[in-house]
């Protein structure tokens, strides 16, 4: 439903971080741009080259792609971004904008990358202390590049172009990926989604315009925590409102968020979240943690207690020797003030599919229902390569 609502805006525009292509194969529309190196037919040809506006987008693009690990491997994580930063700045300067090439140098022999980074006149990494540190790079840059493989040599297709000047219209821009591709297409996600972010803080300020003028720009990041570290991210969050840009991000367990982000970035990008809807929750920590953000809430209790008290039996007071007995209950009344989760955790795992809880900033918390809608597959969520 939020979807529908967004495409009857006529000045929103959206980039979608699409898993199986659910998103692109019911809302794609003629204008709408479809990014997925995998999708080889379908899909507009991005390239790093391509999203070099300055100096500075080296180390910007190398911290997209190459996460910031934790411990003591978070200072192989920055060698590791200078040594993809050097090499994507010899071959940019040097015109060779494939990112195929630039796979090929970075995984293949070591001695071809220290000369091709030498004649560029990067040589600080031929010293035997820079081979040293060279080796332990590559090993570290591997696992998170393989997607260079799939880029064609001449793509121009930018991100931050496409954010910056949009293409005429009201497009969307889906990033579709298939769980199967999903290990190959993690931090390409990430990092596409980071140059997606930057060039949004680029853009100029809504503030003091007139409602009607104020830029929609929303980023649809769903299962934020099964891809890749958006660098950014935090930023985005934070910055981000003042130009026109909304984030709606997905979750399924905090242990993942931690593990794609760090316990300290995952507390910040949940923090920075002002509107939430929090379904049934699978998780038992995640759903401590729900019932924590939820808040707590103070409860009267009132309590009545009863005593009975019997009279005395005193002969001789009254006439003919009879007794007289009283007796008398006296009650009193007490106020406890009682503070207890809003939200029990068992209640948030016990809660019936497509109930939630909507929870907006100094608002109360508004229990609801989602309604299915279907909706009609219009095109394929993604074409196979022909053989």
């Amino acid at each position: 439903g939020f979807l529908r609502e967004i495409r009857k805006r006529s000045n929103a525009r959206v980039i979608v971080l699409d898993n199986n292509g659910g998103y692109y194969s019911r809302f794609a529309q003629p204008g709408d741009k479809l990014l997925n190196p995998l999708d080889v037919t379908r899909t507009v040809n991005w390239s790093t080259f391509a999203e070099i506006k300055s100096d500075a987008d080296y180390k910007r693009i190398a911290a997209g792609f190459v996460p910031l690990a934790e411990g003591s491997g978070a200072e192989w994580s920055m060698y590791g971004r200078d040594l993809l930063a050097d090499t994507l700045r010899a071959m940019n300067e040097s015109g060779e904008k494939n990112p195929q090439k630039l796979y090929r140098l970075l995984t293949g022999p070591q001695d071809k990358l220290t000369n091709y980074l030498a004649d560029a006149g990067l040589l600080g990494w031929t010293s035997p202390h820079g081979q040293e540190m060279m080796a332990g790079c590559k090993g570290t840059i591997k696992p998170h590049i393989a997607i260079f493989e799939h880029l064609k040599p001449d793509g121009d297709f930018s991100v931050r172009d496409w954010v910056k000047n949009g293409d005429g219209g009201d497009g969307w821009l889906f990033v579709t990926y298939r769980e199967a591709d999903k290990e190959l297409l993690r931090q390409f996600l990430a990092a596409v989604a980071d140059c997606a972010v930057v060039e949004g803080l680029n853009l100029s300020s809504c503030e003091g315009l007139p409602e009607a003028e104020h830029r929609r720009l929303f980023y649809i990041l769903d299962e934020l925590d099964s891809i890749g570290n958006i660098s950014k991210l935090d930023d985005g969050f934070a910055r981000g409102r003042k130009n026109g840009c909304s984030f709606v991000v997905g979750i399924q367990t905090l242990a993942q968020l931690r593990r794609v982000y760090g316990k300290e970035m995952a507390t910040t990008i949940l923090g920075n979240v002002a509107t939430r809807a929090i379904l049934r929750q699978e998780d038992g920590e995640t759903a401590l943690e729900m019932q924590k953000t939820l808040g707590e809430q103070d409860i009267e209790r009132r309590t009545v207690s009863l005593s009975q008290t019997a009279g005395n039996s005193r002969p001789g007071l009254f006439s003919a020797g009879h007794s007289h007995n009283s007796s008398g209950k006296t009650a009193s009344e007490q106020i406890q003030i009682v503070t207890r989760p809003c939200i029990l955790a068992s209640e948030l795992q016990s809660m019936e599919r497509l109930n939630g809880i909507l929870m907006r900033g100094d608002k109360p918390h508004n229990p609801f229902k989602l309604e299915v809608v279907p909706m009609p597959v219009i095109t394929p969520p993604f074409l196979e390569a022909a053989p």
